[in-house]
């Protein structure tokens, strides 16, 4: 049995009134979009992989530090 025929025998089993609620949806599955896969997001070492950046470790801590040093450590209790 192709698929066609097993969609219209299982309508021709449905109850009348469940039809146009079959047809609608149908009409929802047409209608909507073709979803696209994704792209995945490019890696950032890879991104970086041919630029002249050698950071030690110690270098790295010392421009987070500095990146983060205006960064709030404590919240007030009224901003929850």
């Amino acid at each position: 049995m192709s698929r066609e025929e097993a969609l219209l025998e299982a309508i021709r089993e449905v109850a009348p009134d469940k039809a146009q609620e079959i047809l609608d949806r149908a009409g929802q599955i047409e209608a909507k979009p073709l979803e696209r896969p994704r792209k995945p997001l490019p890696d950032l070492y890879g991104i970086c992989a041919d630029l002249p950046l050698d950071l030690s470790e110690e270098d790295f801590r010392a421009l987070r530090k500095e990146m983060w040093k205006n960064f709030p450590r404590d919240f007030p209790e009224d901003a929850k």
